[in-house]
């Protein structure tokens, strides 16, 4: 959908209208989420050693967590898969013969 939009303010308006919006709505975004978010304050400053260990410890502790692990690396493996396949079947010289 962003392609779409961006490509037909492009057209109408061209290219660098569509970085200067971007821009314009990044601006104004920034600006509502100071006003609405609440103010947070840090209350302890805890390790990064501590932070991956309770990482690892939820792992450990939550099967729908390692579910959902699986899960991703099941996905990018066989997108890997497919679009490193793709890229040797496009890299290959053009063939005569008809797949179908």
């Amino acid at each position: 959908m962003s392609r779409s939009v961006s490509g037909i303010i492009a057209q109408a308006a061209g290219w660098r209208t569509v970085y200067v919006a971007a821009g314009v709505a990044l601006a104004l975004m920034a600006v509502v989420l100071f006003r609405v978010l609440p103010m947070s304050h840090r209350a302890r400053h805890v390790p990064y050693r501590k932070l991956l260990s309770g990482t690892l410890g939820m792992f450990v502790t939550l099967p729908m967590l390692r579910r959902r692990s699986l899960y991703g690396v099941l996905i990018f493996a066989s997108f890997s898969t497919l679009w490193t396949t793709l890229a040797f079947h496009l890299s290959a010289a053009p063939s005569t013969t008809t797949i179908w």
